[in-house]
């Protein structure tokens, strides 16, 4: 039975959201793994990931995800990220902070071009950790709850 996880991010762009920044917030995504299709009008869609997406592997950006682009108005723009998931497929609760991360991650990037390279690199090491350690799916672990879960 397949199922959709929505995440919502609406971003305020004090000096107003131009052609520069919507490429800038397309070059992010791209880099975390969608391909874009053509913009039509304000909004813009990607997509990343496969059907196998992370049945054995545990990786949130190897499931299929769709992301929406659109401009509300001329300084706020909204992105919704659809994570579509079918049977077999583990939703942990890592899966849902990474998705959540990178809405956050992206909305800094965008503000004052940090991309939190430290960050991340941190939170990846404590997900390979959860994802590999002692089969937290078989054996639930309370050591391996995300933090601030």
């Amino acid at each position: 039975m397949s199922k959709i996880l929505a995440y919502h991010k609406t971003v305020y762009i004090p000096q107003g959201w131009d052609d520069g920044l919507w490429q800038s917030a397309v070059r992010f995504w791209e880099g975390r793994g969608f391909r874009f299709e053509e913009r039509r009008g304000e909004t813009q869609w990607g997509k990343r990931g496969s059907l196998w997406g992370n049945l054995f592997l545990l990786d949130s950006r190897q499931l299929r995800s769709e992301l929406s682009l659109s401009r509300i108005n001329l300084t706020h723009v909204e992105f919704v990220l659809r994570a579509l998931t079918s049977t077999g497929q583990t939703i942990t609760a890592w899966n849902e902070l990474y998705w959540q991360r990178e809405l956050e991650s992206l909305e800094t990037w965008l503000l004052v071009g940090d991309t939190q390279e430290e960050e991340w690199q941190a939170f990846n090491r404590q997900c390979h950790k959860a994802r590999w350690g002692l089969s937290p799916l078989l054996f639930p672990d309370p050591g391996s709850v995300p933090p601030g879960r």
